[in-house]
């Protein structure tokens, strides 16, 4: 498989909905963080939160056009790719060069 993703991990006030720490790679880091956070009486109430880093496709970057006339370009979330994309978009990478755009089912998508 061709596809790579990584997920991180943060701190957020459970009250503000403020992320108190910025993204690290491990969680075991972020609960070091977290128990810091509450050792503090301004920040008492926190949580771990995660998010899955971009899908990345034959080492490049893959993003999706959420404005559907490319406006509006967001990683794709690993999580929204199937296989079948996934090997769509391989093809295309490796076919092209750099940097690459390619519509798949009206869905645009490019990669760096």
């Amino acid at each position: 498989m061709t596809m790579t993703s990584t997920t991180e991990f943060a701190v957020l006030n459970i009250g503000s909905r403020e992320l108190l720490t910025g993204w690290v790679s491990s969680r075991e880091e972020a609960e070091r963080l977290a128990a810091e956070c509450e050792q503090h009486e301004s920040q008492p109430d926190c949580k771990i939160v995660s998010r899955s880093t971009a899908a990345i496709v034959c080492g490049k970057t893959i993003q999706i056009d959420l404005s559907g006339v490319g406006h509006n370009w967001q990683p794709l979330p690993v999580d929204d790719m199937s296989e079948d994309l996934e090997d769509l978009l391989a093809a295309e990478i490796l076919d092209g060069g750099e940097y690459g755009r390619v519509t798949i089912g009206g869905v645009h998508y490019r990669w760096k």
